[in-house]
């Protein structure tokens, strides 16, 4: 029987007092939004904010700028945002379509990049950071340079010495010019030909080796603009070898990789030859793929782009050969 009361006091509180919603008697209706009316809503939710810390922009700074071919450059930097606004730490990847008269090192500092101009031309540099990109851009004006061959002249008493030059390159002032595009040439091939061009802290060196008896010149060409040196050599052709390998005979390289190889020369008994060492070529479609320093029996290849080569080694007549791929 109490229990009984207790249900009939409850029920009658609530049809008295407040409806199912909460409301009092008499209060005006409350409108309320159901399932079936949250169905309806086909507006769509906001998007997630950002992870905490994501690139949102990405500038460079400065984003032009102008310098003499040759001089010390400009140093770009990147600057990170996120979608606050707020400064991030990043480094960036950078590049340049423009690489005939712009250069781009390697290896540079955390944040920036120093650009320097080769030759005269406008072109663009772009950074990339988090898969959002930005560029500056660069106008080289030219300066005609003085060249000189470093050492002027050079004489060797034997066939296959490597010898190695520098272009010297100046302004009418004696202002020494960096990054500068250099070609080399000999005018005789067979008193010695060139192995390797590569480029040292701004410089361009030649690495030639002796073949035969004779005077030649090395020129350095830039912009025009030529130096030389007079090379001698006096020793006779080397005896006939009997055969040359290139170890190993193939690579496959990654882009930036190096790898050393060897030649082995043996005479016609098949004995191993320890003088004169041979000289080293490589050739490929395009010479930016790959730099090559030689010095007696081994030969360091730097690759730089992808493509292909061949390096050579040769001695008394006999030839051995490597191929190396980049990929």
């Amino acid at each position: 029987m109490k229990t009984a009361c207790i249900a009939l006091v409850t029920a009658t509180f609530l049809s008295a007092g407040c409806d199912s919603r909460g409301s009092r008697a008499g209060d005006p209706p409350t409108s309320v939004v159901g399932a079936a009316d949250s169905a309806r809503d086909t507006t769509p939710p906001p998007p997630p904010p950002p992870p905490s810390g994501s690139v949102a922009t990405v500038s460079v700074t400065p984003d032009s700028a102008s310098m003499m071919a040759g001089d010390t450059g400009v140093r770009l930097q990147v600057v990170a945002r996120d979608s606050a606004g707020n400064l991030l730490a990043r480094n960036a990847s950078w590049s340049t379509p423009d690489s005939s008269f712009l250069y781009l090192p390697s290896h540079y500092g955390e944040g920036g990049i120093p650009v320097f101009g080769r030759t005269s031309g406008i072109g663009t540099v772009y950074a990339t950071t988090d898969g959002k990109s930005a560029q500056a851009k660069i106008v080289v004006r030219d300066v005609v340079p003085v060249v000189a061959v470093v050492p002027g002249s050079a004489t060797s008493d034997r066939v296959g010495s490597n010898l190695t030059f520098r272009a010297a390159l100046t302004d009418a002032a004696g202002t020494v010019l960096k990054y500068r595009l250099v070609s080399w040439s000999t005018t005789d091939t067979t008193v010695f030909a060139l192995t390797s061009v590569d480029e040292r802290n701004g410089d361009s060196y030649a690495t030639i080796v002796t073949r035969g008896a004779g005077t030649a010149a090395l020129h350095a060409t830039c912009d025009g603009k030529t130096g030389e040196a007079a090379i001698t050599v006096s020793a006779s052709v080397p005896a006939p070898m009997g055969s040359v390998t290139v170890l190993p005979d193939s690579a496959n390289l990654a882009v930036g990789d190096s790898a050393v190889f060897t030649a082995e020369v043996r005479d016609p008994s098949g004995n191993l030859v320890s003088d004169p060492p041979p000289y080293w070529t490589a050739t490929a479609t395009d010479t930016s793929v790959f730099t090559l320093r030689a010095a007696g029996f081994h030969a360091v290849v730097y690759t730089h782009a992808v493509g292909s080569l061949t390096l050579s080694a040769t001695s008394g007549g006999k030839s051995g050969s490597a191929s190396i791929v980049v990929k």
